[in-house]
């Protein structure tokens, strides 16, 4: 048996949150369009939500502590230890600032000099 999903347009706000991100919502420029599944209880896909990411819930989470990240505010290997390392020695790939150790923060200045 095929079972048709259904498809919502939520607009402005986001798939996920459901925040505001239209223009004058402070989110408008670094939204991202997307869309995410619904699901029922059981965990089965029925509908598909179409609109926009906010800036929180587009980016990514921490590798370190899981807490998301706004859009283009991770930090990578490459920032720390060159361009040719795309992981921290943890294993990490995006992290927030947060998580930054003292001795990344201090490679980081020292790549920017």
């Amino acid at each position: 048996m095929t079972r048709k999903l259904f498809a919502v347009d939520v607009g402005n706000l986001c798939v996920l949150c459901l925040q505001d991100t239209s223009l004058g919502s402070g989110l408008y420029v670094d939204r991202i369009p997307g869309d995410t599944p619904i699901c029922n209880k059981k965990g089965e896909q029925i509908g598909m939500r179409s609109g926009y990411y906010c800036p929180k819930c587009g980016g990514y989470n921490c590798d370190r502590c899981d807490e998301p990240i706004w859009v283009d505010s991770e930090y990578m290997a490459d920032c720390c230890y060159g361009e040719d390392v795309d992981k921290f020695p943890d294993g990490a790939v995006h992290i927030c600032e947060d998580c930054l150790t003292p001795k990344e923060k201090q490679l980081m200045e020292e790549l920017d000099e």
